[in-house]
């Protein structure tokens, strides 16, 4: 977005003609969705590498609503922020990943509980931006390195743009598949997993604000005590017989 402010002074001076002068002071802002600190450090690397490639496979993408940064997750249990552009190649902006003393945190009961011999693998598997492009979420996962890769634990975290952990909300042992920030409030999340819940958190604050879950699900997805209801109301009635 581009604002020109355009301010006039006009002088006149009364002498043996009348001369008048004009003063135009043109004020030009651009905005972008590029933090201060992130135009700084891509100034600074102009002449580095553009890209640094996700170590594993990545799961997850989404662009900024501005469209200028694009966020990727991957199975390298980082999450990246990219500066993108037309004709230009994808460059490294900020790269989010948890100290090591936060996993012990976040997944301690699953790291307490290992006893196989590969160490277990962090993933990111989910990335989203609030609805101000200020702030990052990312739905991470511990799993095992099996044939079956079974996760054990999951959190979800709570970025800046410039790298700093917020908060960090302790999941279950099941992935979380979906994070829908809010369109309009920045501060509010919504999240559901693979244990059948979803949840909304402030996470401005670092609080779960409320939890929504069905009983006991069969295969299908319904709750048991609705099955009965559901199948009376979907059988039609018998035909008359002539």
């Amino acid at each position: 977005h581009i604002h020109i402010h355009i301010h006039i002074r006009m002088h006149m001076h009364m002498h043996m003609h009348m001369h008048m002068h004009v003063h135009i002071h043109v004020h030009v802002h651009i905005c972008t969705c590029t933090s201060t600190s992130a135009r700084a450090h891509a100034h600074a690397h102009a002449h580095e590498v553009t890209s640094s490639p996700h170590l594993n496979q990545v799961t997850n993408v989404s662009f900024s609503h501005c469209g200028g940064l694009l966020l990727s997750g991957s199975r390298d249990g980082t999450a990246r922020i990219w500066s993108v552009g037309p004709g230009a190649r994808p460059r490294l902006e900020q790269k989010l990943v948890a100290h090591q003393s936060e996993h012990g945190v976040s997944h301690r009961s699953a790291i307490l509980a290992h006893t196989g011999q590969k160490p277990l693998a962090l993933w990111v598997d989910m990335v989203a931006w609030s609805a101000d492009d200020c702030i990052v979420f990312t739905a991470e996962t511990l799993n095992k390195q099996t044939r079956e890769q079974t996760c054990v634990s999951s959190c979800l975290r709570v970025w800046t743009t410039r790298e700093a952990l917020l908060h960090t909300f302790d999941g279950s042992s099941q992935p979380v598949f979906v994070l829908q920030p809010h369109p309009l409030n920045p501060a509010i999340l919504a999240s559901a997993g693979y244990d059948g819940t979803a949840r909304t958190w402030d996470v401005r604050r670092g609080v779960p604000l409320a939890a929504i879950s069905a009983p006991t699900q069969t295969t299908s997805g319904e709750p048991l005590e609705e099955v009965d209801a559901l199948l009376v109301r979907r059988t039609p009635p018998p035909e008359p017989r002539s």
